[in-house]
């Protein structure tokens, strides 16, 4: 297949978008966004957008790359998450402080859950988070019922 079949992950629906997100490639990020024919916003199996990649491990970088290039800072994943979720549920303060400038509702909650990314905080006792979250702009979005959701595993973001 070739060098191009090396970089084929399409099996779990990881587009190179995804890959460099991973990677915290910021500039590639930057350049795949500006290129036409490709989506802006490709989801993998989980639903995960390449912005969901980028806040889960912390490239604080690449999350202001990809939303400076227009992509959903709200995307949801298919157990509901938004990447504001992904990297509180991470620890990663950068990320979560540029997801916030960058119009991610502190509100917003898990689609089914109704958790948000302070009561993630709270729960790992991320006391630098938990401070972001209570002192950032309030703007909440509504999600459904109260039924608590499931936390993504740390491995959940490898591809």
């Amino acid at each position: 297949a070739g060098a191009a079949g090396e970089l084929d992950c399409t099996r779990c629906g990881n587009s190179l978008l995804h890959v460099a997100a991973h990677a915290g490639l910021h500039q590639v990020c930057s350049a795949l966004l500006g290129k036409s024919g490709l989506p802006s916003d490709p989801r993998d199996w989980r639903g995960k957008t390449p912005l969901h990649i980028a806040a889960a491990k912390g490239h604080a970088q690449t999350c202001a790359a990809l939303v400076d290039g227009k992509v959903d800072v709200e995307a949801r994943d298919t157990s509901g998450w938004c990447p504001l979720h992904c990297a509180a549920a991470h620890g990663r303060l950068e990320a979560c402080r540029v997801l916030l400038e960058r119009g991610s509702p502190v509100g917003a909650t898990v689609t089914g859950s109704g958790t948000t990314a302070l009561e993630i905080a709270e729960e790992a006792g991320n006391q630098k988070l938990i401070a972001l979250f209570k002192y950032a702009p309030s703007k909440h979005v509504t999600d459904m019922a109260p039924v608590r959701g499931q936390r993504p595993s740390a491995n959940e973001f490898d591809l």
